[in-house]
């Protein structure tokens, strides 16, 4: 029997909805009134965090969905090559 041995891996897309999905799950379990689509302004006033705070655990890298910012370009460009393949 002869194994393969490839590794299954995410997308950076792929892995930017996963950790998203994580991280809104982690929140909306974290206190009351508290819902997967508050905005990470929304969550740091509700954490009493200063602006500019974040707190990784419940809030999510506005980098990642920002156009034009070097993590979106990364994964438009990563990903569309990849589909190449």
């Amino acid at each position: 029997m002869e194994r393969s041995r490839g590794l299954d891996m995410l997308s950076p897309q792929e892995w930017m909805d996963r950790a998203t999905e994580m991280i809104n799950a982690q929140w909306v379990a974290s206190g009351a009134n508290r819902t997967a689509d508050q905005t990470n302004e929304q969550r740091r006033q509700i954490l009493g965090l200063a602006p500019g705070q974040v707190n990784t655990s419940l809030m999510t890298d506005d980098r990642w969905f920002q156009e034009g910012t070097q993590v979106w370009r990364y994964t438009v460009c990563k990903t569309k090559y990849s589909e190449r393949d």
